[in-house]
């Protein structure tokens, strides 16, 4: 009777054993599909926000234009000569520009990781 119950429990075993590589194999398959259905929507929200980024871009730009070109006509109907409003509007462009390039070296010096920098500097 001891046998008989050692080998049935062998057989269990050995059907739980068995049983283990299909689950095994769903779980992997849903894994990835996971993996795959997430990477889809991430390349989609990232295209989503370059878009929005652009436009964005486009509108600030459009905007910053029409200031200046109402600061331009501004001047000519207070009297100024039109070469005067061009060289104070040209200015104060040239000085904002000047500014965001500060600005954004200033963030890109922080964005950039030194000891990272500093490796990729070394095997150059």
């Amino acid at each position: 009777m001891a046998e008989k119950k050692k080998n049935s429990s062998r057989r269990h075993s050995l059907w739980n054993l068995l049983s283990i590589i299909p689950n095994l194999y769903s779980l992997v398959c849903g894994m990835l599909h996971k993996m795959k259905v997430e990477a889809y929507f991430t390349i989609k929200h990232i295209v989503i926000l370059c878009l929005l980024a652009m436009m964005l871009a486009c509108a600030l730009t459009a905007t910053w234009i029409s200031l200046l070109g109402i600061l331009f006509f501004a001047l000519l109907k207070w009297q100024w000569a039109w070469y005067n409003a061009a060289l104070v509007v040209m200015v104060l462009n040239s000085i904002f520009l000047i500014i965001l390039f500060i600005l954004i070296q200033r963030t890109k010096d922080k964005l950039a990781f030194p000891e990272v920098t500093h490796d990729v500097a070394r095997r150059d």
